[in-house]
């Protein structure tokens, strides 16, 4: 399993445990980091690809 498959793995089940009836907090708190960092790899894939669009687009112009 690829470590991007590991961590959806965890996530998911750190998700199911969160919105349990009895969340533990520590729980809920490692929840909500994992969820950040994953947010924060969307932005920063996508600031990436927009970069490198825009240098395409320059490049064309």
């Amino acid at each position: 399993m690829t470590v991007s498959g590991r961590r959806s793995g965890r996530l998911s089940e750190l998700h199911t445990e969160a919105t349990s009836g009895s969340p533990e907090p520590g729980r809920l708190r490692q929840f909500a980091t994992q969820l950040k960092d994953k947010f924060l790899e969307g932005a920063t894939t996508m600031a990436a690809t927009q970069g490198m669009a825009e240098q395409a687009l320059a490049a064309l112009m």
